[in-house]
């Protein structure tokens, strides 16, 4: 993470990072305790298991409603008002008890929110990734590392939240098959219900209020990165013809004494044309690698080495272009 954002251009994945951290353990604190709540708080004990049926199944049908509202204001528009809807739910149901139909309602709304965590945060990290790839165009194949360092942050949020909600119990004075209601664990179960995700929630909205990747930033990077493949195409094209005209170039004056140490033949002329078209590639990210890796032998002035002479245009020729028409696409 911090060759990142030493490198430039990964603040943004970072900020999105430290958000979705933020909001993940807020909802798994207070999805951990759940049950000890509804048990030892709001006295709904055995009835739990309905009222996260109802949480899911209203988190699955609300995903339309949230995509909708993505596309009409946007992911920092949407995530936001979808953290915040959850927060007045989570302060009614510190305050309701022995009210089933109350928590049923809330637990719709806080379902609600929750489709909003496992689905606005991931839409918004290919936004970060392609961010990253446009700013630092040498840094190639990344995309596992971002991919798994955000689910290796959700994991460790959930880790995080059983460690919290654990030592705040047991410093309570809660027990484990104890029939009488502690006033100190129920205290320290309405804190871990409301004031704590509460607070991280705020902070994650703040967080992604300040992130930096916005509509028009979208807009401008879907831009660059059509002009880059447009660009890309066009290169290997020019190359995937200089190759084959160089293919069917005569082959007269190709033959050579075994003690001379580099040909000048046709194979020559083919690496040196296709040097010359591999530096005028558009992309100077990955023109140099390229090159490198379709003449790594070369004797410094265009020719081949006859210790590599097994079939020299053929392997001037068909790896190159094979990967240059990979790198396009």
């Amino acid at each position: 993470m911090a060759l990142m954002v030493s490198r430039g251009g990964g603040w943004p994945y970072v900020q999105l990072l430290c958000g979705f951290l933020c909001a993940s353990l807020a909802f798994q604190i207070a999805q951990g305790i759940f049950a000890t709540f509804c048990t030892h708080a709001a006295g709904l004990a055995g009835k739990f298991q309905h009222l996260l049926l109802v949480m899911l199944v209203s988190a699955a049908l609300s995903i339309p409603f949230w995509q909708w509202l993505l596309g009409k204001f946007g992911k920092k528009t949407a995530v936001s008002l979808g953290l915040l809807l959850i927060i007045p739910a989570l302060v009614a149901i510190t305050q309701v008890t022995h009210n089933f139909l109350a928590f049923i309602f809330l637990m719709m709304v806080a379902g609600c929110s929750m489709a909003v965590l496992y689905l606005l945060p991931w839409s918004m990290l290919p936004d970060a990734v392609d961010d990253f790839r446009l700013r630092n165009p040498s840094c190639l194949n990344l995309e596992a590392l971002f991919y798994s360092f955000y689910v290796f942050f959700n994991k460790f949020a959930g880790g995080l939240a059983v460690g919290i909600s654990t030592l705040s119990l047991h410093f309570a004075g809660y027990r484990a098959g104890d029939c009488r209601r502690s006033p100190s664990v129920t205290l320290a179960l309405q804190l871990l219900m409301a004031p704590v995700p509460i607070s991280l929630l705020l902070a994650a909205v703040a967080i992604f209020c300040t992130y930096p990747i916005t509509e028009e930033r979208r807009e401008q990077m879907r831009r660059e990165m059509e002009a880059i493949g447009a660009r890309g195409a066009v290169g290997a094209a020019a190359l995937a013809t200089a190759l084959t005209d160089a293919r069917v170039a005569p082959s007269a004056g190709s033959a050579q004494s075994p003690a001379a140490p580099c040909e000048t033949g046709p194979a020559a002329g083919v690496r040196g044309s296709e040097r010359a078209l591999l530096r005028e590639l558009p992309s100077p990210g990955w023109a140099p690698w390229l090159l490198h890796r379709a003449d790594p032998g070369s004797c410094g002035d265009g020719t081949a080495p006859t210790s590599e002479r097994g079939s020299p245009t053929r392997r001037a020729t068909e790896m190159p272009l094979r990967r240059v028409a990979l790198r396009a696409c």
